[in-house]
């Protein structure tokens, strides 16, 4: 499963929430990628959740599934007007909802496009919610 994450500006993560939802949802964290972008940061983190963990199983719809999704990433702080506007592109039962943009374009006055973000990886970030996560199996 894959949760995408926006945070805008420079404190936007905030690294004890991270851990607290990580830790009482019971996620397996696979993998981390983060950029930074114009106004904050990108995460995108492929998560399963432990074998102990009862969450998300049995027979669920591909609506739960979006719904349980978006709650994460809303728990996670992710920007909540995007997951505001993800929420009613699953009410409307758009599939590919949940999208994040490595590239923003956008026009200059006089209509000439132009490059409004791009997102750039941000190593240091990844490090750090790896330590991060590290510390808290070590609480375990």
């Amino acid at each position: 499963m894959k949760l995408l994450l926006d945070f805008d500006g420079e404190d936007g993560l905030d690294f004890d929430r991270f851990k607290t939802i990580v830790h009482v949802v019971g996620l397996k964290v696979l993998d981390i990628k983060a950029y930074k972008t114009a106004r904050g940061t990108h995460l995108y983190l492929d998560v399963e959740f432990r074998a102990e963990c009862v969450f998300l199983r049995g027979n669920h719809t591909e609506y739960a599934k979006d719904l349980d999704l978006l709650l994460l990433q809303t728990l996670m702080g992710s920007d909540f007007r995007r997951e505001a506007f993800n929420y009613t592109r699953i009410r409307s039962g758009i599939s590919g909802w949940n999208v994040l943009f490595a590239e923003k374009w956008g026009y200059d006055e006089e209509g000439n496009k132009m490059q409004l973000s791009k997102e750039t990886p941000y190593p240091e970030l990844e490090a750090k919610l790896w330590q991060a996560l590290e510390r808290l199996k070590k609480k375990r």
